[in-house]
């Protein structure tokens, strides 16, 4: 029977991805007359035999015929139509051992089922990390490579949060506050934060506490987290210091699941099943934050306490063998109301009343295709869209006189639409070619007015003229941005690995053109001992929606440059412990400015405070040495 090859270019709404059908199984050798022979069926999977995963684009091979196919992205494979007899099935796959089971027995119309381990080679190029600074987490991979545990993340203060455990990792840094960290003398703006590829834009609930105290991601619909704390490559693109990158769930195949748990601060529940003959799975996951319980028992009742809600849903969906489509939805609501009585002017003499209604919500929604084509090239398309709101409305009045001392209203809607492909292609198993692009279209619209009206620390009416100042701002802004990248990955010889990566990024709405270029090596030292150093520049462009940018500057000013040097060394034990040691140096130029207040302490509308102030940092260096 003849072997057929079949190509066609398949639409799913905007995502486009080359499709293409396994390989039918090609006329054997042994075949014996039809009318004296029924043919039967062989079928299997081929997983890894450390992680007990799939492993997708394998070639495997019946020997002495000319049957041969591919593993799909679910490790399974088909022969169809097989002569009885007993046969030696191989499979090979870049960056595992080649393995032969030769006890194969196919009788006459039996259906036979295989199942075939690969041990992974001792060097695969597709797994290595050659940048410094990659820290992985929750995942189901060697224990080795696991540095903050489920159950460390479960007990971090406040909340079971993700974000706020990251601080016990070197290089991060964080407030008492907020859940906000910062990587190597970084800003808190300067780290990427992707879930299941999508940038998450603003990540936290409780906005008003430190700018957020708490993430919108649940860590019980979590599978992994990978960190990238010093160079990362050309695939990541518009922040200057690190990226955190989050894989959702897989949802179980065995039935359906549901789990709930309560604790001081929130209410959880994860539900989880399949459908359409286990071609399909669910996930979904909510949860609802009572912080008031928190503050009742450390005796602030006369608060209100913010609430908060998040829900996470993904479906997915085998279209067939080679092609996998899958659906994430994401929102988180934030509301905090208060009014409380209080005291200003000198020695707090003046009775006040404060309050606040604010509101915050974050929602995407994302379609991802992933294709596999062939046994080289792999393909990743994504298209989103975003939504993130706010809404702060907030005065304080003295009680005794009718005088407003501040006042706050307005709003601020940010929305996005995008589009993005990935490719690596690996046409041996010493050199990797990745490339992508990322195209989005942003809009967003600014209403706002800030009222300060007397002197809170002085109860004498102004003769000055300076109060009352009201500052009012309005504005609409749309604009695109373009992301394109480039990396070659190769093993020039066996101890060492460069990856060169090159990146554009282009914005219209700050006239943004910028070229990143980056550069990566590992030496294999020993079994047990690698070498790893990484240059390059990393380019932040400010956000359409940036506050910053609808202040009293009221414009976008041109990227921020981060020059940076790092070089790690890591040793690993044989009793599963390790030791890692990196050094490195970040330089900042074209910073833009940024509006601060220079008193500590948690203030809810920080633009009506006296110690408001614009600074112009010239310049930024960060340096040091980190021991894990």
């Amino acid at each position: 029977m003849a072997t057929a090859q079949q190509r066609a270019l398949v639409c799913v709404g905007v995502l486009m991805c080359a499709v293409t059908s396994g390989s039918g199984a090609q006329a054997s050798d042994r075949a014996l007359p039809a009318d004296t022979v029924t043919m039967a069926r062989v079928e299997g999977e081929v997983t890894d035999a450390m992680s007990q995963k799939p492993v997708p684009g394998a070639e495997v091979t019946l020997a002495g015929t000319t049957l041969r196919t591919a593993t799909d992205l679910n490790g399974r494979f088909r022969f169809r139509a097989v002569p009885p007899g007993r046969y030696a099935v191989g499979v090979k796959r870049l960056g595992y051992l080649p393995f032969v089971r030769d006890d194969v027995v196919v009788a006459d119309a039996a259906l036979v089922r295989v199942s075939l381990l690969l041990q992974p080679a001792a060097f695969r190029l597709a797994e290595v990390t050659i940048a410094p600074g990659s820290f992985s987490f929750l995942e189901g991979g060697p224990a080795t490579r696991q540095t903050i545990s489920r159950t460390a993340i479960e007990t971090a203060p406040f909340g079971e949060d993700l974000f706020r455990a990251m601080n016990r990792l070197p290089g991060l840094s964080s407030g008492d506050y907020g859940a906000h960290f910062s990587i190597r003398g970084g800003r808190q703006d300067e780290t990427l934060f992707l879930l299941d590829g999508l940038e998450i834009y603003e990540p936290f609930h409780l906005k008003d506490f430190d700018e957020g105290a708490l993430s919108i991601i649940d860590v019980e619909s979590i599978d992994g987290v990978e960190l990238l704390t010093g160079g990362f490559p050309a695939h990541y693109g518009d922040k200057r210091s690190g990226v955190m990158s989050i894989a959702s769930r897989t949802p179980k195949g065995d039935g359906t699941h549901l789990s709930l748990g309560i604790s001081v601060t929130n209410a959880h529940a994860l539900a989880e099943g399949t459908f359409a003959d286990r071609r399909g799975s669910w996930l979904i996951s909510g949860r609802s934050g009572f912080v008031d319980l928190l503050l009742g028992i450390i005796n602030k009742k006369e608060t209100k306490a913010p609430t908060y809600q998040d829900f996470f849903g993904t479906v997915r969906y085998a279209l067939h063998p080679n092609h996998a489509l899958a659906f994430n939805v994401l929102h988180a609501h934030d509301r905090y109301q208060f009014g409380i009585n209080g005291t200003t002017g000198f020695n707090d003499t003046i009775r006040t009343r404060e309050s606040a209604n604010n509101q915050y919500g974050n929602s995407y929604a994302w379609l991802t295709l992933r294709s596999l084509v062939g046994s080289h090239l792999a393909v990743k398309s994504l298209a989103s869209a975003g939504l993130v709101t706010a809404t702060r409305q907030g005065d304080e009045h003295q009680v005794d006189v009718p005088l407003e001392l501040y006042g706050v209203n307005g709003k601020r809607n940010f929305s996005v639409f995008g589009f993005k492909q990935d490719y690596t292609y690996q046409p041996w198993s010493r050199m990797i070619l990745d490339w992508g692009i990322d195209l989005r279209s942003m809009h967003a619209t600014f209403d706002w007015t800030n009222r300060v009206t007397a002197n809170p620390d002085n109860p004498v009416p102004d003769t000055t003229g300076f109060y009352p100042r009201i500052t009012r701002r309005s504005k609409n802004a749309n604009g695109t941005t373009t992301g394109a990248y480039v990396s070659n990955r190769i093993q020039l010889f066996d101890p060492l690995t460069l990856e060169l990566g090159l990146r554009y990024d282009r914005a219209t709405y700050s006239h943004d053109r910028d070229w990143s270029p980056r550069l990566h090596a590992l030496v294999r030292l020993s079994e047990s001992s690698t070498l790893r150093a990484g240059w390059g520049h990393y380019r932040q462009r400010q956000g359409i929606a940036d506050e910053n940018a609808f202040d009293r500057l009221n414009q976008y000013f041109p990227s921020e440059l981060s020059k940076q040097w790092t070089v790690g060394f890591e040793h690993r034990y044989a009793d599963g412990g390790s030791l890692r040691a990196e050094a490195y140096h970040k330089a900042g130029s074209h910073l833009r400015p940024v509006l601060r207040n220079w008193k500590s302490g948690l203030n809810v509308f920080p633009e009506s405070a006296e110690d408001r102030i614009l600074v112009y940092p010239e310049a930024s260096a960060s340096k040091g040495v980190e021991l894990y």
